[in-house]
């Protein structure tokens, strides 16, 4: 049997990670002009993708989903990014 998907769900996992996302950019930005970067667009479109994820392996804890959401965007890209520098042996994780 196929699981069932509920839209407004996984939409609102999506939206919460961006934020987290975005709100890592914002952070994590010194200028006006550093906003323009691919590299922060690539960090906002991978926490849609970390969204996406989360909504596919969460589970029914008593903690907000929503929230937890929220962390995995701000901190997904800079995990996977050591993750992946790690098992290609560029610098330390």
């Amino acid at each position: 049997m196929a699981p069932v998907i509920d839209p407004l769900t996984l939409f609102i996992f999506i939206i919460m990670a961006v934020l987290g996302g975005l709100t890592n950019v914002l952070i994590s930005t010194n200028r006006l002009g550093d906003l323009k970067k691919y590299r922060n667009y690539k960090k906002i479109v991978i926490a849609g993708i970390i969204g996406v994820l989360y909504y596919f392996m969460h589970s029914e804890y008593s903690f907000p989903n929503g929230v937890m959401s929220f962390v995995a965007g701000y901190m997904g890209q800079d995990f996977i990014t050591r993750v992946v520098n790690k098992f290609i042996g560029r610098g330390e994780a």
